[in-house]
């Protein structure tokens, strides 16, 4: 009696916590967004001086803030070693590795911008998809 009592409980348990997980507001991403940078490049100079470049998109809705950042993530690995937010729609941006020989590097380039009118209860605050560079 007491195995089916258990049972029946933890299933009960399982039944409550799946029943409150709302998919649809997790998955659905509504709203105005953000198109990615594109052509996007990288140099590495000897000394572990990398310069990234790309084009920013020339589609930006009219929703958006102007100008627009350039938020910038440099990856060792799989642990994020520097970010960075730049103003005024830059193309172009220079980072000296810590460790140029050692470890692999991905830059993730991404535009950000702030909405002009954000809906009440949404955040006003935009990435686009982020497009990667590994550094070799």
């Amino acid at each position: 009696m007491n195995k089916k009592i258990y049972l029946l409980l933890l299933l009960v348990l399982v039944f409550v916590t799946n029943s409150c997980y709302d998919r649809d507001v997790l998955d659905s991403k509504g709203g105005v967004l953000l198109p990615p940078v594109s052509n996007l490049a990288s140099t590495l100079s000897g000394s572990g001086e990398v310069t990234v470049t790309w084009a920013n998109p020339t589609e930006i809705p009219s929703e958006f803030e102007r100008p627009l950042s350039v938020y910038m993530q440099v990856y060792r690995g799989t642990v994020l070693e520097y970010q960075i937010a730049l103003e005024d729609e830059p193309t172009r941006w220079e980072y000296t590795l810590e460790e140029p020989t050692e470890s692999n590097y991905r830059i993730v380039v991404k535009m950000y911008g702030f909405l002009k009118n954000p809906e009440y209860g949404k955040s006003g605050e935009i990435y686009s998809p982020g497009q990667t560079v590994t550094v070799k």
